[in-house]
């Protein structure tokens, strides 16, 4: 008789939760974003400040055949990589693989993905902490759309994957077993391929978990090394298939102590209408992150890497935490006999089949305490004074002026505090209702702020420029397969970026590109070839120039067409607000016209 089939095992009641979280989230997403987002088609939304450089980058890593290392972009100007385009570079990959359109793009799809996989994670890892269906489903969509996670819609979309905190929790909160050292490294190249800044905020949680096998004499420390040590040998593998070791800028960049943490993020809502004025921005297209808490204050203008506002849901959390942690400890005063123990503050509810395991929480506060420090900086703020200044030693500002930004390791922590209070309030008689309220008392708080993203996604977002219209790009991006942007600054504003992204789609080269990381040394160099031009030097008969208003010193562009009609007898053309300098043969020889 053939062998009886067995069932699959049904999905848990986490899953279940995990599920309903991360489609309540999804749908969300789909609302806030809006169609003109989420569709591939429509890159309107993408065309200024830091998004045109990812699109951009994408775009022309999709245009170009495979080659070594996988990473790597040739045909932008100075060589650069999906790593310093911040294209998310295992996305970028995967639609290689796929085939996707250059024209298309993924990373509205990229958002919802996003917010419906850090729901999921965070409703994993309150259910395993005892949460009910209720709050864990409800704290779940609360913190996907924590107000450190929507401040980077505006433009930083691989900053958006906070879903690799809770998903490294959730693995924290695991027995150690053998497949554990592998589950953390892959988590691990997952993180270094979204983003760099993600790698150093989940090492310390993977370091906390060996440290706890190792107490805990479930693995023995030379095994434990072996296999941390091949584990960084993947990295390092993977880092320069994905092109970290491309390009010629400085590692180390200025800034650091202007970006970063306030002492007071947690309870400081940011006055955003004051940050766009202060930036040169209309003030009345931002609406404030709190309708009732006033804002505190920021010592520098770059303190919005490090802003973590809570909200009033959470905080109002942090408020029932405290109130009855003193209800308890008066009543334990009044009725308990002092020789019993006090109850553990957090613990994994365990079968009696369970082996006894608890997460290493110390660990775990250590690692996000220590990365706080980081995040505060040399320089601490208080509000809108700096309350000190720690002298440190000129080669040590250096190497932490490799992550400049460094604001955003506050993230762990914040993560880490916010899940515990849900946690810890989810596990009360009723707390699942509570959760619930907060989640309707944060959206309420919230509310200006949503509606300002609702309507800054569902119309042209300021600042945008719009994609290139007249019916001349084809036959000249064809024709001259190089696009040279005669501008005095490439990063002065998001002009470059409609010309750039054409170019992808007919497999032109563009220079110069603003990669981060950008050399100084090459700007100037750029500076001094428009010299050059001016002066009839260097002209090449087979690049289309192109300038806008703005780009250049005044007194340039006549000298420019001058000097092209008599170097390469370039005609100049006016099209969708850009002047284009057409040398002979693309224009005559090739037929363009």
């Amino acid at each position: 008789m053939p062998a009886e089939r067995t069932a699959p095992p049904a999905p848990s009641r986490h899953e279940h939760t995990a599920a309903l979280a991360a489609t309540i989230a999804a749908l969300a997403a789909c609302i806030l974003y809006g169609p003109a987002v989420l569709a591939p088609t429509s890159v309107g939304w993408m065309l200024h400040g830091d998004p045109a450089q990812h699109l951009v980058g994408l775009a022309h890593f999709l245009a170009e055949p495979w080659h070594w290392p996988p990473g790597a972009i040739h045909r932008l100007a100075p060589a650069t990589s999906i790593v310093f385009t911040d294209s998310i570079p295992w996305l970028a990959l995967l639609l290689k693989a796929l085939h996707w359109p250059p024209a298309w793009q993924p990373l509205g799809l990229w958002l919802v993905f996003c917010h419906a996989a850090s729901a999921a994670l965070s409703a994993l890892w309150l259910r395993r902490m005892g949460v009910g269906t209720l709050g864990a489903g409800s704290a779940a969509v609360l913190l996907a759309f924590a107000p450190m996670v929507l401040l980077r819609t505006y433009g930083h979309e691989s900053l958006l994957a906070h879903f690799l905190l809770p998903g490294a929790l959730l693995l924290a909160s695991r027995p150690w077993s053998r497949s554990s050292p592998w589950r953390w490294g892959g988590w691990l190249l997952l993180a270094l391929g979204i983003h760099p800044y993600w790698l150093p905020m989940l090492l310390p949680w993977a370091l906390a978990a060996a440290w706890q096998a190792w107490r805990r004499r479930q693995r023995s420390g030379a095994r434990l090394l072996l296999q941390g040590g091949l584990i960084a040998i993947a990295l390092w593998a993977c880092a320069l298939l994905l092109g970290y070791g491309i390009g010629q800028g400085e590692i180390s960049a200025s800034g650091l102590g202007f970006y970063s943490a306030n002492l007071l993020t947690w309870l400081d809502p940011m006055d955003w209408p004051a940050f766009l004025a202060a930036y040169g921005r209309d003030p009345a297209l931002g609406a404030p992150w709190s309708r009732w808490w006033p804002a505190l204050g920021q010592s520098t203008l770059g303190q919005y890497e490090g802003f973590a506002w809570l909200g009033s849901g959470i905080l109002a959390l942090a408020l029932l935490c405290v109130l009855h942690a003193v209800w308890q400890a008066l009543r334990r005063v009044r009725h308990r006999p002092a020789t019993q123990a006090p109850r553990a503050a957090l613990t994994v509810p365990k079968s009696p089949a369970t082996p006894a395991f608890e997460p290493p929480w110390i660990g775990l506060w250590l690692g996000a305490g220590l990365l706080a420090l980081l995040a505060f900086s040399p320089t601490w703020g208080w509000g809108a004074h700096i309350l000190v200044t720690w002298p440190l030693p000129e080669r040590v500002l250096h190497w932490l002026g490799v992550f400049r930004a460094s604001g955003r390791f506050i993230w762990p922590l914040s993560w880490l505090l916010a899940l515990t209070l849900c946690a810890r309030v989810g596990r009360w008689r009723g707390g699942g209702v509570v959760l619930l309220l907060a989640l309707i008392l944060q959206a309420a708080d919230l509310s200006p702020k949503l509606r300002e993203l609702h309507a800054r996604f569902h119309h042209p977002v300021p600042d945008s420029v719009a994609p290139l219209r007249a019916p001349e790009w084809p036959a000249l991006l064809t024709r001259c397969q190089r696009l040279h942007l005669l501008t005095a600054d490439i990063q002065a504003g998001p002009q470059w970026a409609p010309p750039a992204w054409l170019a992808a789609q007919y497999s032109a080269s563009v220079q110069p590109f603003p990669s981060a990381r950008l050399n100084p040394a090459y700007q100037a160099a750029q500076a001094q070839h428009i010299a050059a031009l001016a002066q009839g030097q260097g002209w090449d008969a087979h690049t289309l120039y192109l300038s806008w208003p703005g780009a250049l010193d005044p007194s340039l562009p006549p000298r420019l067409r001058e000097q092209a009609q008599r170097q390469v007898e370039a005609t100049t053309l006016q099209l969708d607000g850009y002047t284009v300098w057409v040398p002979a043969p693309c224009a005559i020889l090739h037929g363009a016209f």
